[in-house]
């Protein structure tokens, strides 16, 4: 009588998992999604890196290097003059 209970509880499980297991297509679908993300996170984080640089230089009067012009030139070119 175990055995049938353990065999149902099996059962049950190999059920409950069936609908989880990705189908081959949704799986490479998935991992491209991920490295996208991954490139994304790694962007935001280049970005975050020249921010807080450019903030430390404009804290301390350091001068200005390329990266800090640049991003300069971008913050200048999104203020809209109303």
């Amino acid at each position: 009588m175990a055995e049938l209970a353990d065999a149902r509880d099996l059962k049950s499980r190999d059920e409950s998992r069936a609908g989880s297991i990705p189908a081959v297509g949704t799986t490479k679908e998935m991992e491209a999604q991920q490295a996208e993300l991954q490139t994304t996170e790694n962007r935001y984080a280049e970005v975050k890196l020249w921010l807080d640089s450019f903030a430390e230089h404009i804290q301390s009067g350091a001068i200005m290097d390329a990266d800090d012009s640049m991003i300069m030139k971008q913050l200048v070119e999104q203020i809209i003059v109303g």
